[in-house]
């Protein structure tokens, strides 16, 4: 299990939230069927592009660096999402910087504006007990999700309201 560090950064409620420490790859809840790890959807970098601005995607879990993901630090107290697919550390954001619901999720250098801070607030284990969270932007207060029910290879990941079956939901492997 991975181990977790306590971030400063508290919500509305004033309750402290967690995050991952270390590499780890996050599988989306909505594609968890069996006991098997590799047939869930993983967020990825698209086709393992090393270029800033590369589409984030959903895509069959395949222990690739395109899958591979770190935490690094964000604004105070907030974390952004490093890809270790690229050597310049890209970092997760919305295109262009927009806010809006269904802004396509890209990565891109490190700016320290607030599109590219995340807050990862847990939810419940998944069904092999492996953590799991909803990953909120901090400046838009959209979550990293996917649509439809159940993304398949190649489904852009979006910022978009929490959704209801598991497409907002991440769990750590």
């Amino acid at each position: 299990m991975k181990k977790l560090i306590i971030s400063a950064l508290a919500l509305l409620s004033g309750v402290a939230l967690s995050a991952p420490a270390g590499a780890f790859s996050l599988h989306n809840r909505a594609t968890m069927g069996d006991d098997d790890p590799s047939h869930d959807q993983c967020l990825a970098v698209a086709a393992g592009n090393q270029n800033r601005g590369a589409n984030i995607i959903t895509w069959k879990c395949d222990l690739t660096p395109s899958q591979d993901w770190v935490l690094g630090l964000g604004n105070p107290g907030l974390s952004v999402i490093q890809t270790r697919v690229s050597p310049n550390n890209w970092v997760l954001g919305p295109k262009g910087g927009f806010l809006e619901r269904g802004t396509p999720i890209v990565d891109w250098n490190k700016t320290l504006e607030h599109n590219q801070d995340w807050i990862f607030i847990p939810e419940p284990n998944d069904p092999r007990n492996q953590l799991c969270y909803t990953i909120l932007n901090q400046a838009s207060q959209r979550y990293l999700t996917v649509r439809p029910r159940t993304p398949g290879n190649g489904t852009q990941v979006l910022l978009d309201d929490l959704g209801s079956d598991g497409q907002s939901t991440w769990c750590l492997y």
